[in-house]
């Protein structure tokens, strides 16, 4: 879901709430926090793709805001 001009919020299950990653889209790629394991697979690389960024073709980074499993774990 798109909250500002360039600004995507990607929402996963963890356990039994809704946590969020956040997506950047500019002349670089940002994601902020990994969310756990299995949400770069199942959630932000689907959203690459319905977004049509290549992370391969551009620049992309990601910024863990702290070190929990479901901030860092898709590191």
């Amino acid at each position: 879901m798109e909250i500002l001009p360039g600004v995507h919020r990607l929402q996963f299950l963890h356990r039994d709430r809704w946590l969020y990653v956040y997506l950047l889209v500019g002349d670089r790629v940002l994601l902020v926090d990994t969310g756990t394991a299995p949400v770069p697979e199942a959630v932000v690389f689907p959203a690459f793709r319905n977004l049509g960024i290549d992370p391969a073709s551009r620049p992309f980074l990601a910024l863990n805001t702290h070190a929990d499993a479901d901030h860092a774990g898709g590191n």
